[in-house]
């Protein structure tokens, strides 16, 4: 009999220590706060900067309350003398005290949700709020599990009660937004890491793209920039981590390892869903047919008809998940393998070839005019500067080189040698100044 009541008894004291733990940062916040605690610089993070305007645009007044009033609500039925009166009375009487103070700990989550004014802030504790209605959840489908009660019992209308409040609680608190919009160089940012936990599961931070897309013909300007880990210099930093010595497989599998575990994860947890909905078929069917029964295993026609209830219930949830998983799976292996990895190598194809230098061979100048300082690499292969350096004009200081100076009426003459062009070579290029006020004939630039 102990043995039989170890698990009611030691499973919500273990539960609740997991919601205190996760109510402490709520209730610091709480304790700190000031009554005008309100930010006062917009939200930046290594995706963007947001504004003053997004951030007041931002509505998620209706989660918030709404992880409030369902937290109440649990409360209410979960201390009302019909819940304690629906314990079996072999059961532990450590069970109602328990939910209640579950209940007690995310009505403290909801109000400081409430009254938290930073969004990612307000996720945080969102995700601590569902993980401690879970453990509510947990608590009372033990529950339910130890008393073998019927649907027509007289508790059975407070436990739905508290179920409703359960799942509100759970869909509000997984409703708040991760932050406010944000820009990266004037260009809206997408939304997969702003939106909220459920918004992100179902691919709905999308959809303000696909409107547009019915409304007329998208462009490159309509389409948002991507997150700061897939942008192009991202992934060249990360892979320039990674030692330059191993192989570029070697190192493409360092930078990408994490995403390689989990999707390694997701297709084992897809195979066990698999296998899992067939299991729970074979049960259906022998539930089904009687003569596929040993005659020990023959069971009353009610607990017959629940368990094949029961089996039908596992065998939804285990193919909803596994469709779940591939679409997730699918979308993993495309946005986050497939396409930063092609990424990686363009931005390699195209570093490398900006640092070619473009000319070589370059013939040198006739007469008295000298071949021009050049270093770095050009200096040891004759060649040109590199589409970098044309583009950030850095080979102005090392291409050209003054070689003769010369005043006539007033005007300086600065002779050039350029031993490079991108089509043929030139002996010099000549310039024209006029000397400034503070320019004499004894200054070395004039001769």
């Amino acid at each position: 009999m102990e043995g039989d009541r170890l698990v009611p008894d030691a499973l919500p004291a273990v539960l609740l220590a997991v919601a205190a733990m996760l109510t402490l940062p709520p209730l610091a916040s709480l304790l700190r706060r000031r009554p005008a605690s309100t930010p006062n610089r917009p939200y930046q993070d290594e995706d963007g900067v947001s504004s003053a305007d997004e951030e007041a645009s931002m509505s998620d007044g209706v989660p918030r309350a709404g992880v409030l009033l369902g937290a109440v609500a649990g409360f209410w039925a979960s201390t009302t003398s019909g819940s304690a009166a629906a314990i079996q009375p072999s059961a532990s009487a450590n069970v109602p005290r328990a939910t209640a103070g579950l209940w007690g700990l995310i009505c403290l989550q909801g109000l400081a949700i409430l009254v938290e004014p930073r969004a990612h802030k307000r996720f945080r504790y969102g995700i601590a709020t569902a993980v401690c209605v879970a453990c509510v959840a947990c608590v009372l489908a033990t529950t339910a599990v130890s008393r073998q009660m019927g649907p027509g019992a007289p508790c059975s209308r407070r436990g739905g009660a508290e179920r409703a409040a359960c799942a509100s609680t759970l869909l509000a608190s997984l409703s708040l937004r991760r932050r406010p919009t944000v820009f990266f160089r004037g260009q809206r940012v997408d939304q997969e890491h702003g939106v909220s936990l459920l918004a992100r599961c179902s691919f709905s931070w999308i959809a303000p793209v696909f409107r547009l897309a019915r409304a007329r013909p998208l462009g490159l300007p309509d389409l948002p920039a991507v997150g700061h880990r897939r942008r192009a210099r991202t992934l060249r930093q990360s892979l320039a981590a990674q030692q330059r010595s191993q192989r570029l497989w070697r190192q493409l599998v360092g930078v990408f390892a994490p995403t390689i575990v989990r999707h390694w994860v997701l297709v084992l947890l897809a195979a066990l869903c698999g296998v899992g909905s067939r299991a729970a078929l074979y049960q259906l069917l022998r539930c089904l047919e009687p003569a596929q029964r040993r005659p020990d295993e023959d069971l009353p026609s009610g607990d017959t008809t629940r368990a094949a209830l029961a089996w039908v219930a596992v065998l939804g949830l285990s193919l909803a998940a596994r469709s779940v998983l591939d679409t997730r799976l699918s979308w993993l292996s495309e946005t986050r393998l497939q396409m930063p990895v092609i990424a990686t190598l363009k931005a390699l194809v195209f570093d490398k070839s900006t640092r070619i230098p473009i000319s070589h061979g370059a013939a040198a100048p006739s007469g008295d005019q000298r071949q021009p300082r050049q270093t770095g690499k050009e200096a040891r292969g004759g060649a040109g500067p590199s589409l970098t350096s044309l583009m950030t004009n850095d080979w102005y200081g090392d291409a050209l080189d003054p070689i003769r100076v010369s005043t006539k009426s007033g005007e300086l003459t600065l002779a050039f040698a350029a031993p490079w062009y991108p089509w043929r070579a030139v002996p010099a290029t000549r310039f024209r100044v006029r000397c400034s006020a503070s320019c004499s004939a004894a200054s070395p630039w004039c001769a």
